[in-house]
């Protein structure tokens, strides 16, 4: 989620428990939503996504990284804070302006 956060500000979650069945909303002010349901604690979900950007693929791609590389980027990060107070996070290739 920190990952996501900082690639995209502003986000807000949601999340519905009946039963076995568990859906999660992801939505970002620029009108892009993500709903991933699934009906099991070990089922893969079914997700639906709309608006100019596709909120759950981005996590996926998070996820993969995470998967790969076995940490994400954010932990151990370096910051630059700039003149004007914009902070910089990098560690290797990746960086975010904030």
């Amino acid at each position: 989620m920190s990952m996501l956060e900082l690639q995209l500000p502003g986000l807000i979650y949601r999340q519905e428990q009946d039963g076995e069945s568990r859906t999660v909303w992801v939505l970002h002010p620029d009108g892009s939503w993500a709903r991933a349901t699934a009906g099991g604690f070990l089922d893969s979900p079914v997700v639906h996504e709309r608006g100019p950007q596709r909120l759950w693929s981005q996590m996926d791609r998070i996820r993969n990284r995470l998967n790969r590389s076995g940490a994400l980027p954010v932990y151990g990060a370096k910051v630059n804070i700039d003149p004007d107070g914009s902070a910089t996070l990098s560690r290797g290739s990746w960086s975010q302006r904030l």
